[in-house]
């Protein structure tokens, strides 16, 4: 059984409250919501150019989402990434 919860967080910052959520897979990687939906769009065969167009992101911060989900799911490659989002219940198999 994988566990996830989502957690709110608040700072602030120049006077401002900014909020925002992390997922935590079984406590130990936090993703954050915006990885998991490029975690999701990548498992469907989109290009880094296609998620950044669908999200209104640049191209670099959709590479960035990607570096970091690496790092943080422990994977050495897209395929890695995915058969390891599989196996933490975060997409399906196909």
């Amino acid at each position: 059984m994988v566990y996830h919860e989502i957690k709110s967080w608040y700072a602030l910052i120049n006077g401002e409250i900014i909020s925002g959520q992390l997922c935590s897979i079984n406590q130990k990687r936090m993703l954050t919501k915006r990885e998991i939906e490029v975690l999701q769009l990548i498992s469907q065969e989109l290009t880094t150019e296609q998620i950044a167009n669908l999200l209104k992101v640049s191209i670099p911060t959709i590479e960035t989402h990607r570096h970091n989900l690496l790092q943080k799911m422990g994977a050495k490659s897209v395929v890695g990434l995915i058969k390891e989002a599989i196996r933490q219940g975060l997409i399906e198999n196909p």
